[in-house]
């Protein structure tokens, strides 16, 4: 088991280079896009207005509940008490 650290946009060279068991630190931009727009990228062939060649595409759907509409939660949804605390759950570490 290796450990890479990447400075996005990688290439194929380096991404075949990676193994099962690897862990990756990626440096640079991360794109976090929301279900939708996957299936609309990748099911139904939609472009972006910039190049995500060799880019680290991350999904980043929340993990709601539907509520009634209330002062609390206007829109009708909440976090759903199973989710990981904000800002700790999916902190960056340096890595080793």
């Amino acid at each position: 088991m290796t450990h890479h650290t990447l400075s996005t946009p990688i290439d194929e060279d380096q991404v075949r280079a990676l193994k099962a068991g690897d862990t990756v630190t990626l440096r640079r931009t991360l794109f976090g896009i929301r279900d939708a727009t996957q299936i609309h990228m990748f099911d139904r062939g939609r472009t972006t207005r910039f190049d995500l060649a060799g880019h680290a595409v991350i999904h980043t759907a929340p993990n709601v509940r539907k509520v009634e509409k209330s002062a609390e939660h206007p829109a009708g949804y909440a976090r759903s008490a199973s989710a990981p605390p904000l800002r700790t759950a999916w902190s960056a570490s340096p890595g080793p």
